[in-house]
């Protein structure tokens, strides 16, 4: 039987499935007043709707309150057992966390029998938690909208599978946006989520975009990076951030854009567009930075002295000018070179890896 669907909230889902909240009511065009539909560009229509809350049926203790030892915990009178259930778990909130599964229920001694307590990382027999820690019952730390597990076995001939497949389908009457997914932070209260999108474990990669893709990844105006690559464990780690497969040497490594004006690039054969460096402008004796810019500009009217970092950076470059022909010293591990009107006034400098080598002056 072909649901249709009208109007918002149940109506505008051809169904819905509503978890651990009996008050939820299904969110969509989800507006009170009719002149807040002035806030609604699109008006959607569902196939399948789910609203996943956290559970209700919790009981939470106070400090001091639960009495426990190896396999169960005794509760004041106070608190009602009736929603506890067979196989709910229990949770100490203590430093320490503990947790048990509850086999058997003695309402006549408000007493609470559990398998056996773990703590985090201890799987023996015998533990009791912590003496006055509180304890939460029907214990639940990450609710889930929807968890599908697509299984491969040796007992069917089934060999390849996809967990999840959107298609859309269109007669060519569409109209911008057609997303194939959406993870939107509806509420932005609080701190940021983590990731929108997660892949973990053995895969070889983790995000493909086919060669009919106008645009493999996009990202608008992001507060941080774009992208990010962190190796902070491996030293032995020699991967790349960036690789392109080509032999085209007309295809572009980077290119930097405003609006249709071309401001730099690289090509996949290394040719750059321009060289384009940083420069640091002295005026007084310094020490450079390993990680400074590599063409100095010394504007000093008195005699200055330019050290040279001590540590080793192979292939780092310094071209270093006195711009008036004033006395600069370049001062490296045991040499010294002069800059002024007589001695030249320009010295270029590669570091191997090992030591500082004069290039040219």
């Amino acid at each position: 039987m072909a649901h249709l669907t009208y109007g918002s909230s149940n109506n505008a889902a051809g169904n819905s499935l509503l978890v651990n909240n009996p008050e939820a009511k299904v969110e969509i065009l989800g507006f009170k007043k009719d002149n807040e539909q002035s806030k609604y560009f699109n008006k959607d229509h569902v196939g399948y709707y789910i609203g996943m809350y956290g559970p209700q049926n919790q009981i939470m203790t106070k400090s001091d309150e639960a009495q426990f030892d190896k396999n169960s915990l005794i509760l004041p009178k106070s608190y009602n057992l009736d929603d506890v259930k067979v196989g709910m778990f229990i949770q100490t909130m203590s430093k320490t966390r503990f947790s048990g599964r509850i086999t058997k229920i003695d309402k006549n001694f408000n007493r609470i029998l559990v398998s056996g307590w773990f703590k985090i990382g201890d799987d023996s027999a015998g533990q009791v938690p912590d003496a006055g820690s509180r304890v939460v019952i029907n214990a639940a730390d990450k609710i889930w909208g929807q968890n599908t597990n697509v299984y491969i076995s040796k007992s069917s001939t089934a060999k390849t599978a996809t967990g999840y497949e959107l298609g859309l389908i269109s007669d060519g009457t569409h109209r911008n946006p057609v997303w194939g997914f959406h993870a939107a932070n509806l509420s932005n209260m609080g701190s940021a989520f983590q990731q929108a999108f997660r892949a973990t474990g053995n895969w070889n990669i983790g995000l493909y975009t086919s060669n009919k893709i106008n645009t493999g990844v996009m990202v608008d105006e992001p507060k941080s990076y774009g992208f990010v690559i962190n190796k902070l464990h491996d030293n032995a780690w020699k991967g790349a951030a960036l690789l392109m497969n080509t032999a085209n040497s007309n295809s572009f490594l980077l290119k930097s854009q405003d609006g249709d004006k071309t401001n730099f690039y690289i090509k996949s054969d290394g040719m750059k567009s321009n060289n384009i460096q940083e420069v640091l402008k002295v005026a007084k004796s310094t020490t450079l930075s390993i990680n400074g810019p590599s063409i100095i500009l010394c504007k000093n009217k008195k005699s200055i002295e330019i050290r040279l970092p001590l540590s080793n950076k192979r292939g780092l470059i310094y071209e270093i000018k006195s711009v008036y022909g004033s006395s600069v010293s370049i001062i490296y591990s045991d040499h010294l070179v002069t800059l002024d009107e007589n001695s030249g006034t320009y010295v270029k400098m590669i570091n191997d890896g090992d030591e500082w080598v004069l290039l040219h002056r």
